[in-house]
């Protein structure tokens, strides 16, 4: 799926996306978007701990704030 296409999904179908671990300065959550074919879709965040600054970085947070460090 291009990236573009996976944008404009988490904005209308609106997942939240879920805290995995942090590893050598990088947070990892995920979410799941659903495409065309009904078949779910796993999309990785890596924000690198230097990006987030005083921001709040829940465990589970809507995956539409988390796109500039789409994988």
């Amino acid at each position: 799926m291009e990236k573009n296409v996976i944008k404009k999904e988490l904005y209308k179908q609106e997942p939240k996306a879920t805290f995995l671990y942090i590893q050598n300065g990088v947070a990892v959550y995920t979410t799941l978007i659903i495409d065309v074919e009904d078949s779910g879709i796993f999309i990785k965040f890596e924000i690198p701990v230097t990006d987030m600054g005083e921001a709040k970085f829940e465990a589970l947070m809507d995956s539409k704030l988390l796109i500039r460090w789409l994988v």
